[in-house]
């Protein structure tokens, strides 16, 4: 009798172990918005002490080197919900809310469609509108999983905006009307920021926001403590991107780019990592993972394949060792239009170097972005800048950008010191600037595409970027003339500027102002009558022009210019490109023009469409910041 009852039960807890082999994980994310891990104790040793993120730690992975793809939010969330990379899609440009690609689904549509239960708490703010009818089971302040089935896995996304660029939207008396304890000794400030009361100010009072978020995070940590859940529930907390003060969101330095990354590994489940790293719980890794790869990490621990391609790779599963998890020292990032501030940029990083095009170089980053120069601290930086009271790591910010730009992280965390012309960097330079442009063109990527062109021509952005690849890659080449010295492609310029092909033109056009920024004479061989009637992009020609007839041109050459284009644009978009260039005269040239900007017109084209009404706020941004 003892030897059957013996039996019995292992044969009852073999079943019980092939139950359990059989059933999927849950999958939390704690998210926290705009901030870098600098400013954690876990990675930072003047850092705030997160007793929340202390209680994982011991059963957790901590990544060193995780990163955002872009250093803003919408951005960087499309590319976590799509495990793609943002301008492969058309969703690159901030609060383009336009549908995605039908044959692509979010993230939590498929862990939906694979039976788990979704629930947002919050914040969704992807930069795109559904494509199906598909949607979370909850979504909303307060929601949780306490409607799912009995034994029915979940998904969970908790985020908070404690640490939100919102939060430091004070005004400056505040650092007297409402003080908090000082940083500590050993927080450094950034090399590129001026050493001022009010920056220090700034720091500290983001400091006492990740107070604040300790506490919530534990919350939400008490709750799934409280429903025995942890034992069988991965938590992951990281940032949408890196931190909000000033030179960070919205910038491609890696303080808006890198985030912390925890990923807390549950008891039950332990059996789907490899043994290799299941001995790191608790320790910490280096090899580098970005949004891109959270999707396909979350399918293969969670038993099943995706349907559609991602740009990205697991970082967590029984085929992943620790030893090819630390070999991945790669990322790419992305910023474009941000708000109602227009750029181009794309970054490599490979170890410890890191590779900047700038592809449009002549825009300094520091170019006004209406809410972002809410924050007084970087209202303060502008301010000095114009009282010549920077030194010149700290003016960096508002000249002209160089074309591409090679940092050594190792030496200079910071960022100033461009390393392109270093003789020792020559051959990375040369590799990493041609795995960039090689990448570019295989996505391919849509910002080579004018916003105003894409939204106009493209109901499936994905498929349109497909069908004009080879003009893309065009677009790319001409791009890529900006790297060598102008005497030896003026020619090729001139050739694109006359060619009749509208994208060719505008990329032309573009370069050729990178190199009028940069000191060098445009060419004496552009035929300025064939500019004056060519259709490609009348903005960009009057800039050519203009700097092409005089060191300084007069603001009434793009005044009159200027007004012409906004009384014929109907276009909001184009609207806020015309107004771009108006700042960029503005604050880089200090050519202050008296425009007339027909918000009524713009806002009568809108027709009431979301992605209409974000970009007449940007409109209204930019009018009040040029006519005060």
């Amino acid at each position: 009798m003892f030897r059957l009852f013996t039996y019995l039960y292992l044969i009852a807890h073999l079943f019980a172990g092939v139950a359990q082999a059989q059933k999927q994980p849950n999958f939390v994310w704690l998210t926290s918005e705009d901030n870098h891990k600098k400013f954690i104790h876990l990675y930072n040793p003047a850092g705030v002490k997160m007793t929340s993120l202390d209680r994982l730690a011991g059963q957790s992975i901590i990544f060193d080197n995780a990163f955002s793809n872009a250093p803003v939010c919408s951005v960087a969330r499309s590319t976590l919900a799509l495990g793609s990379y943002a301008p492969k899609n058309g969703v690159h440009n901030h609060r383009a809310f336009k549908p995605v690609a039908t044959d692509l689904a979010t993230i939590y549509q498929i862990f939906k469609k694979q039976g788990y239960y979704t629930v947002n708490d919050n914040k969704e703010d992807f930069n795109f509108t559904s494509n199906t009818g598909e949607q979370w089971d909850q979504i909303g302040r307060g929601a949780d999983w306490s409607g799912r089935a009995t034994g029915q896995p979940f998904f969970y996304i908790n985020n908070t905006n404690l640490t939100h660029e919102q939060q430091m939207l004070f005004d400056e008396s505040e650092k007297t009307t409402k003080p908090v304890p000082d940083l500590p000794k050993n927080f450094q400030l950034p090399a590129y920021l001026p050493d001022t009361l009010l920056m220090r100010y700034s720091y500290a009072r983001y400091y006492q926001q990740h107070k604040l978020l300790d506490k919530h995070l534990n919350r939400v940590l008490d709750k799934l403590a409280a429903e025995n859940l942890l034992k069988d529930t991965f938590v992951f907390y990281f940032s949408d991107h890196g931190g909000v003060l000033p030179g960070s969101k919205g910038y491609s330095r890696e303080v808006g780019l890198q985030i912390p990354l925890v990923v807390y590994v549950p008891e039950n489940f332990k059996h789907l990592l490899s043994p290799s790293l299941q001995k790191k719980l608790g320790k910490r890794v280096a090899g580098f993972v970005s949004f891109v790869d959270f999707l396909p990490t979350m399918a293969k621990l969670a038993g099943f394949k995706l349907s559609q391609s991602t740009d990205g790779t697991p970082f967590l599963g029984q085929d992943v060792s620790l030893t090819e998890l630390e070999s991945r020292q790669t990322v790419i990032s992305y910023a474009d239009r941000f708000g109602d501030k227009m750029d181009h940029i794309r970054t490599l990083r490979k170890g410890q170097l890191k590779y900047v095009r700038n592809f449009k170089p002549y825009r300094a980053d520091g170019i006004n972005q209406g809410y972002r120069f809410k924050q007084a601290a970087l209202s303060e930086w502008r301010d000095l800048f114009h009282a010549n009271k920077l030194n010149p790591e700290q003016a960096q910010f508002f000249t002209a950008k160089p074309a591409e730009a090679l940092y050594d992280l190792a030496k200079d965390p910071d960022e100033i010191n461009n390393l392109i012309n270093a003789p020792e960097y020559q051959k990375p330079l040369q590799e990493m600037r041609q795995q960039l442009a090689q990448s570019l063109k295989e996505w391919p990527d849509l910002a080579f595409l004018p916003e105003y062109l894409l939204t106009k021509n493209a109901d499936n952005w994905r498929h349109y970027g497909l069908e004009q690849q080879s003009k893309i890659v065009q677009a790319i080449n001409i791009a890529q003339l900006q790297l060598e010295d102008f005497s030896r492609v003026h020619r090729k310029l001139n050739k694109a500027i006359k060619s009749g092909d509208y994208l060719s033109q505008y990329w032309a056009l573009q370069t050729m102002l990178g190199f009028a920024e940069q000191g060098h004479k445009v060419s004496k061989k552009i035929d300025l009558l064939s500019l004056e009637k060519n259709t490609a992009d009348t903005l960009l020609q009057a800039m050519v022009l203009a700097i092409r007839q005089q060191e300084k041109p007069e603001i009434t050459f793009y005044q009159t210019r200027l007004n012409q284009l906004l009384t014929q644009e109907s276009d909001a978009i184009k609207a806020i490109q015309i107004l771009n260039i108006a700042t960029y005269l503005n604050d880089q040239h200090q050519l202050k023009a008296a425009l007339d900007i027909p918000l009524d017109a713009y806002q009568a084209a809108c027709k009431n469409e979301s992605y209409c009404k974000y970009l007449i706020r940007y409109l209204k941004n930019q009018a009040a910041y040029l006519i005060e």
